[in-house]
Formats: C-alpha cells, structure tokens, sequence
C-alpha cells in the first residue's frame, strides 16, 4: 500500500500504522485522514490481521487539526461553513463509529496528542502513553468546541468533572495525569511503547477477528440502549450466529483436548 501521510508494517498477526508526517508534528489534514481510513478498512478487511496498532512517526502522536488550513477558511470568509454542511449530514461514519465497527484497536502516543489528535482516539479499545506524551482537549482555547463525539465518550472515560477540566482549559495533560484520570490505560517509558502495544495488540489478534468484532458492535449497539429486552435480544441472536461459526466449533474442541485454539488455521 503506498501512502503520502501515513505509513504501514505487519507484525505477525498486527497490523502497526504510523501517522507519518512529522515535519508538521502528523498534524491531522484531510488526506492523511483518508489514508488512515483506507488502512484501517483494509486491515480489518484482512482475515490474517486481527488488531490494530496505531502511534505516530517523529516527536508527536498528533498536533491536532491542520491550522493552516483554518486560516486559510478564514481569509477566504468561509470558517464554519464547512462543519455545518456536515452537522446536516447523517451518512458520514465518525471515527467513533469506525472504531467500534473494526477489529480491536490499540493507541500508542508516541508523543503530544492535541485536539483532534486525540478526539480521533478516543473510540479506540485501549491507549498507552508514553512518558513524554501529552494530551489536550485543546478546542476551546482555540476559540472552537470539541467534535468527533467527544463531548460524550470524554465524560464516559474520565468523569464529568474531569472531562470538563480539560475542555475547558484547554491544558495540557501528563502522560501521568492522563492516566490517573483514566483516559490511557498505562504509561511506559518511549523506548518500550511500541512493543508494549504490539504485545497488547497480539492478545486482541489471537481470538478469531470475527468474534472480536462482533464483541465490539454488540457492547456500542446495547451503550446506549434503554430497552432491556432489546439488550436480551441483541446478546441472543450475537450468540446464536456466534455458535454457528467455525472458531466457537474450534474452541470447544481445544479445550476438550487441552490444547490452544487455533483460530486462523481452523476458521
């Protein structure tokens, strides 16, 4: 796959993703927006892969939103313009709604996560910092509002009172702090990073991608479901066309022979 903005390696069973524009601090434009969508639909498209990792190239994770380009909106008199065709739209599948419709997903920041540097993260299944990362919710200070559904799963995250601290200041948050109010799940030292979240990453890939997922939309269908019998029926018929599968045929059968499933041979 050749991408400008983005880069790419398969670890056994993992696929790594780089954002890869480091001279701009992998500031988020529209293209490398569209090659990290491409990679990810295509890795999860991938029955070889079974979880994503994705960290940055260079000093930062992601510096946010492509600024430049908002002053450019700005001289032309055409800021807001934009984001409001979009508010109109209900087609347009959010990172979100990306990451809780693929394979696990893995965050490793790599270094400073701003704005919609991190909001793009948030939906992901697991994030670890390193000790020189820090992350912002750095929207108001920019004199804009949070996106990407952040003003929902931030509070769901870390708490409302923590969750509006960091949008409202705009602060820049420690690794460390970041952690202590649970927005990543560990902090390691930079050099043990990547491992870390390939190693993380291989425990998602092991069990068949097609159970992972389907673990994944049953958990965000029923998040917000306030019928619980919808709830029932949702877990019954998921574990219906579960039991069809080869892999749960598969897992039984390790485990009366006390041995360890393989998934990807025994599909």
């Amino acid at each position: 796959m050749g991408y400008q903005f983005i880069q790419t390696e398969v670890r056994g069973r993992v696929a790594v993703i780089w954002l890869n524009n480091p001279e701009r601090m992998n500031a988020l434009s529209a293209g490398m927006g569209e090659e990290l969508r491409d990679a990810v639909n295509t890795f999860d498209a991938n029955d070889e892969i079974g979880a994503l990792v994705l960290t940055g190239a260079g000093r930062a994770f992601c510096a946010g939103a492509d600024v430049k380009g908002w002053g450019d909106n700005i001289q032309k008199g055409e800021e807001g313009r934009d984001m409001a065709r979009r508010a109109e739209r209900t087609d347009d599948e959010t990172w979100p709604e990306l990451w809780a419709r693929v394979k696990p997903a893995v965050i490793a920041y790599n270094g400073d996560s701003i704005g919609a540097g991190l909001t793009i993260t948030l939906g992901a299944d697991y994030r670890i910092a390193s000790e020189r990362a820090r992350l912002s919710m750095r929207f108001a200070a920019m004199g804009v509002t949070p996106e990407l559904q952040s003003t929902r799963i931030l509070p769901q995250l870390v708490g409302l009172n923590n969750a509006m601290d960091m949008m409202l200041t705009g602060d820049l948050f420690s690794a460390e702090d970041a952690h202590r109010i649970g927005l990543v799940h560990e902090v390691v030292t930079p050099e043990a990073l990547l491992d870390r979240a390939v190693e993380k990453a291989e425990r998602y890939a092991r069990l068949h991608p097609e159970t992972t997922r389907a673990v994944k939309q049953l958990v965000h269908s029923n998040l917000y479901e306030s019928d619980g019998a919808e709830v029932k029926r949702r877990e019954r018929l998921a574990f219906a066309e579960a039991a069809k599968r080869p892999s749960h045929k598969e897992a039984v059968s390790a485990f009366i022979e006390k041995r360890q499933p393989d998934f990807y041979t025994n599909r």
